[in-house]
């Protein structure tokens, strides 16, 4: 169970981020294995598994995207019934970037607003997805587009 402590493994066991959408955590790796394996342990004993086999890989993402809650909600729900890429953030790594305090998370939110917004100007999107759903996104945007970090925004700001 997620949080539970079930399947506690050491720090030192590397549960990084691995597979499509970075499943990290054990108690990720546990749900995800259970869902694409039949059992907990099989992501526990071999978590590579996740990087080496394009199913896993792919499979842990999707998981991850359409099954992992917080506050209630998926990535899934987020993006494609409350448009809320900010959401979506929360989510994947609210803990570490919803907000963010400095170090590596701020420049890591900076990167993935100038990301978002590449991908958006590629795709011919008109406008981005709401980024009320993680706490401070919104003045990262701002500070992002003011210093120049993010110049992929500034036809959205």
């Amino acid at each position: 169970a997620q949080g539970s402590g079930d399947g506690y493994v050491p720090a030192k066991e590397m549960f990084f981020g691995r597979g499509a959408i970075q499943l990290s955590w054990n108690y990720n790796y546990r749900g995800a294995s259970t869902a694409l394996t039949g059992s907990p342990e099989t992501f526990c004993e071999n978590p590579d598994l996740v990087a080496t086999e394009e199913k896993y890989a792919w499979g842990a993402g999707l998981f991850f995207w359409m099954e992992h809650t917080k506050e209630g909600t998926t990535s899934h729900t987020e993006c494609l019934k409350n448009y809320n890429f900010g959401g979506t953030l929360n989510n994947i790594n609210g803990g570490l970037e919803c907000p963010a305090h400095g170090g590596w998370h701020a420049e890591a939110v900076k990167l993935r607003l100038n990301r978002y917004c590449h991908a958006a100007k590629v795709l011919g999107l008109p406008n981005l997805l709401k980024i009320d759903g993680c706490a401070g996104l919104d003045d990262k945007f701002h500070n992002c587009v003011g210093d120049g970090s993010c110049s992929e925004c500034i036809d959205f700001f």
